[in-house]
């Protein structure tokens, strides 16, 4: 594992988060307690988990840009029994918990505190018995819809998890071994899906300072990295890059996840770095695979980038995994017509964590079927179409838009880097930002470019489905896991706090300014779309 200036062995890696589980044991943390983690993405962070595989410890890893009082709503429900934090990132959360729980063990890894424990005991395996059904860990969902719920996984079904990836995965590893991997997602988030390949099949982890694409760029140049995993959003920072500034061939394959990708943007990265791209869908309550587009079917039989069609799904669901789409009355929905995604899978996991009833079967699931949240259509050839979440449906005036019918246009037009479609007082907004090429040509005619952008949406969509607004930002939102944030773009615009394009604004320098602009020209209404037609 490579993690800036220091590298561990595995021999290292063992020795460490073996002690680290003896450790925990030592100060009275054992099998079925709640450990807290709020450090950077770092070599302990590999450490703590797999520590608390081996001590069958429940662990909770908070990423950097979790608020502290995400944190203390975490700790009403699983009442931790120690925090491991730095204080660059967790020291108002470690001061808030050690008010509230005044017996909350605390460690601080910048004070030397971590290390001294490790050095205090010996590296011996646990002789705790874990078994599959034993909780894991427990994350917490977004709590956009009130209080986050704390979600339980066991020990089985990450194995389980595992093996449906080993069974359906099909690299080609390109005679590199080992392997050198490298996630552009948080390790405390969706990242933390690279770990467990990467360590189990001998190949080297390499943990990269900060989220940005010319950083993650330098280091698959210096280190060789043969395998990438990253967002929607950081594949399509990468696109942005000068192909010639980096030197990429090293990668044999870039995973991709955590959201539904652009078609388009995906036809660019295949011409770019060639047939490597890999999908997996899955969720926090259902780990993937659920489906999988395989780096093959990225291509057809002369290399090329295939369709649209295929591009824009989430692939074939897997063997072992079951998919019902329903429709608005619960009945299973005829092929190609959209309804809610329900799925029946070993990965579920395995219950809610509450102080008094820790790991309950979740409401939402009926005979083994776990509604997403999601919504979609399946097409004959078991093909997964993933429409994004049913709780960001807009309100059109012939009924229901799905915002990524929508998006997937608009990010066929090449000036289009990221959009979000969204529904603010009463009135669908389309909210995009330029691709870096074109940034400083945009700023300096904005209207111009929602004017192009109007006549490109109303050559391929429908009436019904085009914006009442256009607006234009230097960079969508994103969230700490690298994802853009609709909700936050929804509330921005509705607020009229969401800050614009204007002229003046250059690539690289984003905007200080306040409040928003007003809408520019162009930004068409329905109504004037009608009454100029």
């Amino acid at each position: 594992m490579i993690d800036g200036d220091t590298s561990l062995t595995y021999d290292q890696l063992r020795d460490r988060h073996l002690r680290l589980a003896q450790a925990w044991q030592d100060a009275g943390v054992g099998k079925g307690d709640v450990v807290f983690c709020l450090l950077p993405d770092s070599a302990a962070i590999v450490e703590t988990r797999l520590a608390s595989y081996e001590a069958g410890i429940l662990l909770t890893q908070f990423h950097a840009d979790t608020s502290s009082q995400q944190i203390q709503a975490a700790a009403e429900v699983t009442k931790p029994d120690l925090l491991i934090y730095d204080p660059a990132i967790g020291h108002d959360s470690a001061d808030a918990l050690q008010e509230h729980y005044p017996d909350l063990q605390i460690w601080n890894s910048r004070s030397g505190e971590y290390e001294q424990q490790l050095a205090a005991v010996e590296s011996i395996s646990s002789t705790n018995d874990i078994e599959p059904e034993h909780p894991m860990g427990v994350g917490f969902s977004s709590g956009t819809t009130g209080k986050p719920k704390a979600l339980v996984s066991s020990h089985g079904t990450i194995i389980a998890s595992l093996h449906l990836v080993l069974k359906n995965i099909r690299i080609d590893a390109g005679g590199k071994t080992p392997d050198k991997a490298m996630a552009g997602i948080p390790l405390t988030g969706a990242g933390s899906g690279i770990l467990l390949p990467t360590l189990l099949s001998g190949g080297t982890l390499v943990i990269t300072p900060r989220y940005e694409a010319q950083t993650l760029a330098c280091l698959v140049e210096q280190h060789q990295i043969t395998r990438l995993f990253v967002t929607p959003s950081m594949l399509i920072d990468l696109l942005d890059l000068p192909p010639e500034a980096h030197d990429l061939s090293s990668l044999t394959n870039i995973i991709y996840g955590t959201e539904v990708t652009a078609g388009a943007k995906l036809q660019e990265a295949i011409k770019r770095f060639g047939p490597i791209l890999q999908q997996g869908y899955g969720s926090a309550e259902v780990m993937p695979p659920i489906s999988m587009l395989q780096p093959h079917e990225h291509v057809d039989s002369y290399g090329q980038p295939v369709g649209l069609d295929i591009l824009a799904s989430a692939g074939t669901i897997v063997p072992e995994v079951s998919v019902r789409i329903l429709d608005k009355n619960g009945l299973n929905a005829p092929t190609g017509e959209i309804g809610d995604i329900l799925v029946k899978s070993p990965t579920a996991f395995d219950g809610y964590y509450g102080p008094d009833q820790p790991a309950t079967l979740q409401p939402e699931s009926t005979d083994g079927w776990f509604a997403l949240g999601d919504v979609g259509y399946m097409t004959r050839d078991r093909r997964l179409h993933v429409l994004g979440r049913k709780s960001d449906i807009v309100s059109g005036p012939t009924g229901p838009i799905y915002p990524r019918l929508v998006e997937e246009v608009a990010h066929q037009h090449q000036m289009v880097k990221e959009c979000c479609l969204v529904e603010a007082s009463d009135q669908i907004v389309l909210v995009v930002s330029p691709r870096r090429r074109y940034f400083n040509g945009i700023a300096g005619d904005v209207p111009a470019f929602v004017r192009d952008l109007t006549r490109f949406l109303e050559t391929k969509s429908p009436d019904a489905v085009m914006p009442d607004q256009t607006l234009v930002v230097a960079e969508l939102p994103r969230s700490g896991l690298i994802k853009v944030v609709r909700h936050q773009i929804r509330e921005l615009v509705a607020t009229d706090q969401l800050i614009q394009l204007v002229p003046g604004d250059k690539f690289g320098l984003p905007p200080v300014r306040q409040g928003s602009t007003t809408v520019p020209p162009g930004a068409y209404s329905r109504f004037e779309r009608a009454t100029r037609a």
